[in-house]
């Protein structure tokens, strides 16, 4: 009930009698937490509620201007001697550390514990505020020190959270500190299991270690804790101090690990969970000095560890498991290689051109696992998961946009599946905001991919231009087809991603008239007799003042010309009888129904 006041409480709306009431609920609400804090029993409801009282007691007081909440600091100074901002959350802390070591067996108190230290740690006032106390920096230094909760297996995910907590204070501390050895102490715990680990692995019977529980949790905490290191950091500085500790060291030894339980989703979705959070490059964060070899080098390890655990998912060990929990570590195992797909390929530190230079199969591995995926899943399987249906269009994005030459390699049947992902993801248009952001990466990827079809045919060409032209024109039917999906959106339907679309169909206008007549054409033969002049009329006018490139202005002026066009042909329908509006949209296509 407390929590419930403060939560609804206006925070810029004061008076001392309300100062009052809440330095009086404060202490009440204090007081009961040291009590139940005496007892040392757990009544889970009254934990739950002692830690959503500190949330909100922290937003509410918490980081405010010192005058406003002078009462109610008053009141605590005089009954709990916690005089300021900082004793408070001093005490706040105290009971985060407390809970996790004296509830470490209850795991609901355990998940809202670390839920409440990551509120603490989000946010300038108080990240400042953190760095402060005497608490925070000897966690810092001692991070894994007494918290038995680490040390349940069905626990370890908790792992991510709270180092993801101690990552943001971190990031802050160094921020603060002009010179500090903050994290060469953090990382000193890493530093000793790797090297732990890193003589285990030794020349030894991996049989042996299969069977080690203790070198097995091991290796799945590191992975973890390494993972919520790196998943809240955002600043390129604090990001590639973290990768000089990381690599090349603590990856070799998890290259390793993948190697000898490479059949134990256990320990390889931890790991692959890690390197896809390694080489996010989001900001971006990853930048190397000119003559650092480091990208090259990364991604050569991914793809050693990429392309054999692929191998294995498809391999007949595990594909022929067809119980619901393999299905499932199928499905997770795909989704987390693919990301991690997306992430090197789409990377903008590695020099791509270095290894067909010299020769280095490193990058036809990761690209022969983009075939091995579209080559056993069915599209549908694809689909039917919104996380990998996002992550596959992500992955047909940065392969059109950055790999196009070997997308030129593919046989037919495979460039076929390709462009036709791509005209499935135009069909998901429009049922929702999350099948919109496919629909935008599909219009991406085909733009990127028909632009470079036009300029081919705009120079001399090489064999594997040519190749690509051929393959393009191959699926003639698929890009009509989408050409049609585009248009009964721009006309009929409330689309919102008119500029998207526009790109890849001016594309494919350029590259082949014949594909956009056809597919006015169809759109024309769906209205009434009446309608059918007006219509020509406006499909006529949405080619004005186009000069035939794909220029910038090219593009822009396209742009305009289909915002002009679906305006005009929604007030062309508007005056149309009530008996013909049946006829605007052609029922007995399934590609203009959605």
């Amino acid at each position: 009930m407390a929590a419930s006041i403060l939560s609804t409480r206006p925070v810029t709306i004061t008076s001392p009698k309300s100062e009052s009431m809440d330095g009086e609920l404060a202490c009440t609400v204090l007081r009961l937490m040291s009590i139940a804090a005496d007892m040392q029993t757990s009544c889970e409801p009254l934990e739950i509620a002692f830690l959503t009282y500190l949330t909100n007691f922290s937003k509410a007081f918490i980081g405010t201007p010192v005058l406003r909440t002078s009462k109610l600091f008053s009141l605590l100074a005089e009954s709990l001697n916690l005089p300021d901002q900082l004793t408070v959350l001093d005490a706040f802390v105290n009971k985060i550390l407390k809970n996790l070591k004296v509830f470490f067996n209850n795991k609901t108190i355990i998940k809202e514990t670390l839920k409440t230290f990551t509120e603490l740690s989000m946010g300038y006032s108080f990240g400042h505020m953190l760095v402060k106390l005497d608490t925070i920096q000897y966690l810092l230094r001692n991070h894994a020190e007494s918290l038995e909760f680490f040390s349940f297996p069905q626990r370890l995910n908790l792992r991510t959270d709270y180092y993801s907590a101690l990552s943001r204070i971190l990031s802050t501390y160094i921020d603060c500190e002009a010179e500090n050895d903050m994290l060469e102490y953090f990382m000193l715990t890493f530093d000793r299991a790797f090297q732990n680990l890193c003589s285990i692995f030794q020349p030894r019977d991996y049989s042996l270690l299969k069977n080690d529980n203790s070198v097995k949790s091991t290796v799945i905490e590191v992975a973890r804790s390494l993972t919520g290191l790196l998943v809240v950091t955002e600043n390129k500085e604090m990001f590639m101090c973290y990768f000089d500790y990381i690599f090349p060291h603590y990856t070799n030894v998890l290259q390793e690990a993948m190697n000898i339980w490479m059949d134990d989703v256990d320990v390889t979705f931890p790991i692959l969970k890690f390197f896809g959070e390694l080489v996010s490059n989001r900001k971006p964060r990853i930048e190397f000095e000119v003559t650092s070899v480091n990208g090259i080098l990364l991604f050569r390890q991914l793809s050693q560890i990429i392309s054999g655990f692929v191998a294995f998912l498809l391999s007949s060990q595990f594909s022929n498991d067809s119980s619901q929990e393999s299905q499932k570590n199928r499905y997770r195992g795909v989704l987390y290689s693919i990301n991690i797909l997306v992430h090197t390929l789409g990377a903008k530190f590695v020099n791509f051109g270095a290894f067909k230079l010299y020769g280095d199969e490193a990058l036809d591995k990761v690209l022969n696992v983009f075939y091995q995926v579209i080559s056993t899943f069915q599209l549908d399987w694809i689909l039917s998961f919104n996380k990998l249906a996002k992550a596959y269009y992500s992955l047909v994005e940065v392969l059109a946009a950055d790999h196009i030459y070997y997308l030129a390699t593919l046989d037919s049947n495979a460039f076929h599946y390709f462009i036709n992902s791509i005209s499935e993801g135009f069909a998901l248009m429009g049922r929702s905001s999350s099948n919109d952001e496919l629909a935008v990466k599909c219009c991406h990827a085909l733009d990127s991919l028909i632009s470079h079809a036009v300029k081919c045919l705009k120079k001399k060409t090489n064999q594997v231009d040519t190749g690509l032209i051929l393959a393009i024109e191959s699926c003639k039917e698929l890009l009509v087809q989408m050409l049609k999906v585009m248009l009964n959106a721009v006309i009929f339907e409330e689309c919102k991603i008119y500029w998207s679309l526009s790109r890849p169909m001016l594309a494919i206008i350029i590259l082949n008239k014949k594909y956009f007549d056809e597919a006015k054409n169809y759109v024309i033969e769906q209205q009434s007799n009446e309608r059918q002049p007006m219509f020509h009329k406006l499909f006529d006018e949405l080619m004005n003042g186009l000069d035939g490139s794909l220029s910038q202005r090219n593009r822009n002026q396209f742009n305009k010309n289909i915002n002009s066009f679906r305006r005009d042909v929604t007030n062309f329908t508007k005056t149309a009888p009530p008996e013909e509006e049946g006829a605007i949209i052609g029922e007995s296509d399934s590609i203009m129904i959605f």
